[in-house]
C-alpha cells in the first residue's frame, strides 16, 4: 500500500546498509518498533535484519537492473543510490510513503518516498504459506519477500507520475496495486501471498477494472498482469509505467497494446476466457500457470430455458464499461448446438460474448448484434457464456448497459450464407467490419465500387469470422462510398456490398 506523509525526521536506534548497498534499513532493539531477535545461524545479526536487507537486495536486482523500471528518484528528481527503509510494528506487511514533491511543470506529480516494513507478521493466517512451511520464522522470511517487492515498486512507481482525481483519491490507483503485486509474484514466486485476494476480483468482475471500490479486489487484479506477462513478457508493466508519464494508465497500457498488435479491450475480454479455466476448469499448458490454484469466477445463473427455432430473449442483465460477467443458463430442450444474439443498449460495437465449456478450448468471442451458433459438448445441458462490456464510457466507471441474450435452437442460423456487419458503417462508432458464418479455408478480397482490388482479409483462429479495419493493403484508411466484399473459398463463392459512410 501506499500513503501521504509529512516527511518528519525519521528516529531509529540502528541501521544497517544492505548487502548491494542500496538500502540503509532502520531500526531498534527496544520498545514498540523493537525488532524480532531470532537468529537461528548465529552470526550475532537477527535473521529478520537479513530478511529484510535480502529481500530488498532481490527486488532491486529484478525490478531495476533485470526488468528496467527506474530507481526511486532523490530530491532533485535524480536517481536514488540509497533507499531509507524503516522497521516498524505496523498493522499490516508495510507502506510506502510519499514524502517531497519534486519540482516539475504543472501537471507532473512525482514524489520521494520511504518505506515502512512491519516488524510482526503474526497477523498472517497459519494457512496462507503451508504450502512452504508453519515455521512462524520461515513465515516472516515469505512476508519480508513480497512486501519488499510490492513496497519497492511503489517507491519506483512514484518517480513517473502520480495521475490525481480530486479529493485526495489518485486516478490510477488500480493499476498503482495491481501492477505492485505482480512484482510479488515475479521478484518472490514460491510465496502466492496474493493467492488470498484473488475472491475478490473473480467475485467482482461485475464492475469496471479500474474502480477502486476495494484494495483487496485491486490487489486481486493482478492475474490481468499475470496473463500479459506471460502474453508480452514480464517488462510490461514497466512499459506501461513509462507511457504513464503521458496520460493516465487505462490509455497509457491501451497504447502499450496497441504496439503490440492488441488493445486493453482485447486483452480484458480474453482476461474473461482465461479466468475461467481456473480450479477444476483448469487445462494443463494453457492459460495461467498456476490457474489450478486459483478459484472459479462467480457466476450468475439464468432460468432454465426452452428453446425453440426463433429467438427469444434468455437473460438481461447490465454492466459498466469494462467489466464481464458470467452466466449459466441451464436449457431444457435437448438440442446439440444454440443460436445467439447478444444486444447491447450502449456502445454495442464495444461488446463480446463466448462461448465457454470445461474441458473445451474458447470459442472466438463475436460482437453484439453478430448472429452465431455454439455447439454443445456430450452431456452438457447447460450454456455458459461471458458477456464482455467494452470501453464505451470513457468518462464514467460507473455507468451500466443494459443487455441481453436471445437464444434459439438448431445449427447455423445463415445455413451457408455469409454475414457481414455492420452496413451501413460509420468508422467514428464502429471502425471494422466484420464477416461472420465463413466456410472453411475462406477468404475475404475487398473492391472498390469500380472494381479494384484494395484488400485481402483472412479468418481469425477460429476460420468462421474475419474483420475488416477499413484500410487498403497499403494501410490507408478507404473514402466513403460502396465496397464490393467476395468471400472465396474451396466449396463455394459469396459476394455482397457494403456503405461506408464518413
Amino acid at each position: 500500500a501506499h500513503r501521504k506523509q509529512v516527511w518528519q525526521t525519521q528516529k531509529s536506534q540502528a541501521t544497517l546498509l544492505s548487502p548491494s548497498g542500496h538500502f540503509l534499513i532502520h531500526y531498534d532493539t527496544t520498545g514498540t518498533d523493537a525488532i524480532p531477535t531470532y537468529d537461528r545461524d548465529a552470526d550475532g545479526t537477527p535473521d529478520y535484519l537479513e530478511f529484510v536487507a535480502q529481500s530488498f537486495d532481490r527486488a532491486w536486482q529484478v525490478e531495476i537492473d533485470s526488468l528496467g523500471f527506474a530507481p526511486p528518484p532523490d530530491s532533485t528528481g535524480n536517481p536514488l543510490s540509497t533507499y531509507p527503509v524503516f522497521c516498524r510494528r505496523l498493522g499490516g506487511y508495510g507502506f510506502t510513503f510519499f514524502t517531497d514533491p519534486l519540482p516539475g511543470p504543472p501537471g507532473v506529480f512525482r514524489f520521494t518516498s520511504h518505506i515502512e516494513i512491519s516488524t510482526d507478521f503474526s497477523f498472517i493466517p497459519d494457512e496462507l504459506y503451508q504450502h512452504i512451511a508453519t515455521d512462524s520464522i520461515v513465515r516472516d522470511s515469505m512476508a519480508i519477500a513480497v512486501t519488499a517487492a510490492h513496497e519497492f515498486n511503489h517507491a519506483s512507481q512514484l518517480g513517473y507520475q502520480i495521475w490525481p482525481a480530486g479529493g485526495g483519491e489518485y486516478e490510477d490507483l488500480w493499476f498503482i496495486e495491481n501492477s505492485a503485486t505482480y512484482m510479488e509474484e515475479v521478484v518472490a514466486d514460491a510465496v502466492n501471498d496474493y493467492y488470498q485476494y484473488l475472491d475478490h476480483f473473480f467475485g467482482g468482475t461485475t464492475l469496471h477494472l479500474a474502480f477502486n471500490n476495494s484494495l483487496f479486489r485491486l490487489y486481486g487484479e493482478v492475474v490481468f498482469n499475470i496473463m500479459l506477462g506471460e502474453l508480452y513478457g514480464k517488462t510490461i508493466t514497466r512499459e506501461v509505467w513509462e507511457e504513464i508519464v503521458n496520460q493516465p494508465a487505462l490509455g497509457a497500457l491501451d497504447e502499450v497494446l496497441l504496439g503490440k498488435g492488441s488493445s486493453l479491450e482485447q486483452e480484458l475480454q480474453r482476461l474473461s476466457v482465461w479466468m475461467f479455466f481456473c480450479d477444476a476448469n483448469a487445462l494443463p499448458g494453457r492459460f495461467f500457470p498456476e490457474g489450478a490454484a486459483y478459484p472459479l469466477p462467480a457466476m450468475t445463473s439464468g432460468d432454465p430455458r426452452t428453446l425453440t427455432s426463433q429467438f427469444a430473449a434468455a437473460y438481461q442483465g447490465s454492466l459498466p464499461p469494462l467489466a464481464f460477467a458470467y452466466l449459466r443458463l441451464p436449457l431444457t430442450s435437448a438440442t446439440d448446438s444454440v443460436g445467439i444474439v447478444l444486444d447491447a443498449e450502449k456502445g454495442p460495437f464495444t461488446w463480446r460474448i463466448a462461448r465457454l465449456a470445461p474441458g473445451v478450448p474458447p470459442d472466438s468471442a463475436y460482437p453484439a448484434g453478430a448472429i452465431w451458433s455454439a455447439r454443445l459438448p456430450a452431456q452438457q445441458s447447460d450454456l455458459i457464456l461471458s458477456i464482455f462490456s467494452g470501453n464505451w464510457d470513457v468518462a464514467s466507471r460507473t455507468n451500466r448497459s443494459d443487455y441481453t441474450v436471445h437464444l434459439r435452437s438448431g445449427g447455423k442460423p445463415f445455413g451457408d450464407k455469409v454475414f457481414a456487419g455492420p452496413n451501413v458503417v460509420r468508422p467514428e462508432s464502429e471502425p471494422v467490419v466484420r464477416f461472420f458464418n465463413l466456410p472453411p479455408k475462406a477468404r475475404i478480397e475487398i473492391f472498390t465500387g469500380s472494381g479494384t482490388h484494395i484488400a485481402t482479409v483472412q479468418p481469425d483462429a477460429s476460420q468462421n469470422l474475419a474483420t475488416w479495419n477499413l484500410r487498403t493493403h497499403r494501410g490507408d484508411e478507404v473514402a466513403s462510398g460502396v465496397y464490393i466484399y467476395r468471400v472465396v473459398s474451396p466449396t463455394r463463392t459469396q459476394s455482397g456490398k457494403i456503405l461506408v459512410v464518413r
